[in-house]
């Protein structure tokens, strides 16, 4: 498959975008599982209480972890898509 062009461009993108959300579910998923470990820190000179780790990097971390072990990350990529293709035909 040869891209070349704005088609290329839009192509990366696309799929920074898609690896962008991926990660950030993953962490979104982490810390529903495991509601302690979001670390938070108190900035006085804002007045705000932020998050020690993003959710993109904890996903992300979780994202690495996975990509060391290809069979692991290929089911786990399986069973989503089972599990999407089962919601779509729910209603036939």
């Amino acid at each position: 498959m040869r891209v070349k062009g704005t088609a290329k461009r839009e192509l990366l993108l696309q799929l920074v975008s898609l690896a962008y959300i991926w990660m950030c579910a993953q962490g979104l998923r982490f810390y529903r599982k495991h509601p302690k470990s979001r670390q938070t820190k108190w900035d006085g000179k804002r007045q705000v209480r932020t998050l020690v780790h993003s959710t993109f990097r904890q996903g992300m971390s979780w994202v690495t972890i996975k990509l060391a072990k290809p069979a692991a990350l290929l089911r786990q990529i399986a069973s989503r898509i089972d599990r999407i293709h089962n919601i779509l035909w729910a209603h036939v």
